[in-house]
C-alpha cells in the first residue's frame, strides 16, 4: 500500500514543531534559573528537552530527504541510535535530581528513586553500546520500506518503554503532590502538570502503536505530535505558572 508524500512531509513537519516547542519550553525553564539561582530549574529545563530527542530521528527523515543525502545503514544506525537512544538516560537522571528537591517524599525513597534512575540508565547504555558493536540488529535495522528510518528492536522498544514509565510515574507523583496543596496556585499548578502527563503519556502510546507503514498510521501519529505540543504546553503552564495566567485564572 501506498504512503501519501504529503502525510509523511506532514509528519515531519509536527515533529518538528513539536521539538522546537519542547526546546522552547526547555530554554524558558532554564532562564528561570538565572533569575532564581536555582539548580533545579537547569534540571527540569534540560530533561524536559531531552524528553523531545526520541522525536529527532524525523525531522532527520525530513532533512535527509530533502537534500537526498545518500548514507549507508551504519551510519544512520549509529547516529539515530545517538539522538535517539545514549543522550536519553543521562536525561532521566537529571528528571530525578530536580524531583528530589522539588517533592515532599521521604529520603529513603528520593534515594530508591535516583539509584532506580541510575541503575536503569547504566542498563539501558550498556545494552545499546555493547550490542551496536557486536550484534547490531538486536538494537535496530534499517527500514526497508521507508526512507532514512531505523527500526528499533522489540529490546530496544521495552527499554525505551521502562523509562518512558518511570519518567510518567515520577511526573504524576510530583503533579499528584501539588495538586494535594491547599495553596490555591500550587494546587492549579498541580491541575496543569497532571493534565500534561496524563496527555503526554496518552500520546506517547498512540505513537507507540502506530507505524508509519500506513496512511491510518500516519495521521494518528501527526495527531499524537500535537497532543505532545499541548502536554508540553500544559508542563509549563504547570511549572512555572506565568502571572498572567495565574492572575487569569485565579478571581
Amino acid at each position: 500500500m501506498s504512503i501519501d508524500p504529503i502525510l509523511q512531509i506532514m509528519l515531519n513537519v509536527f515533529s518538528l514543531i513539536f521539538v522546537v516547542v519542547n526546546l522552547l519550553v526547555g530554554a524558558r525553564i532554564i532562564s528561570k534559573y538565572f533569575e532564581l539561582r536555582n539548580k533545579v530549574f537547569i534540571y527540569i529545563g534540560f530533561a524536559w528537552i531531552g524528553i523531545a530527542f526520541p522525536w529527532l530521528p524525523e525531522i532527520f527523515n525530513l532533512i535527509f530527504r530533502l537534500i537526498n543525502l545518500q548514507a549507508n545503514d551504519l551510519f544512520l544506525l549509529i547516529l539515530f541510535a545517538i539522538v535517539n537512544l545514549i543522550v536519553i538516560p543521562p536525561f532521566v537522571i537529571l528528571w530525578i535530581l530536580a524531583l528530589n528537591k522539588l517533592t515532599g517524599i521521604r529520603d529513603i525513597f528520593k534515594k530508591i528513586l535516583l539509584i532506580s534512575a541510575i541503575i536503569l540508565s547504566v542498563v539501558f547504555e550498556l545494552f545499546i553500546f555493547v550490542f551496536l558493536s557486536i550484534d547490531s540488529p538486536l538494537v535496530g535495522k534499517v527500514s526497508e520500506t521507508r526512507e532514512y528510518t531505523v527500526n528499533w528492536s522489540t529490546y530496544v522498544n521495552l527499554l525505551l518503554i521502562v523509562l518512558l514509565v518511570f519518567i510518567l510515574v515520577t511526573g504524576l507523583i510530583f503533579g499528584k503532590e501539588s495538586l494535594n496543596s491547599k495553596d490555591t496556585t500550587v494546587n492549579l499548578k498541580g491541575k496543569f502538570l497532571l493534565s500534561a502527563f496524563v496527555l503526554f503519556a496518552i500520546a506517547a502510546a498512540l505513537d507507540s502503536i502506530f507505524t508509519v507503514q500506513t496512511s491510518y498510521g500516519i495521521i494518528l501519529k501527526i495527531i499524537a505530535r500535537i497532543m505532545l505540543m499541548v502536554s508540553s504546553i500544559l508542563f509549563y503552564i504547570g511549572f512555572i505558572m506565568p502571572e498572567r495566567i495565574e492572575n487569569w485564572l485565579i478571581k
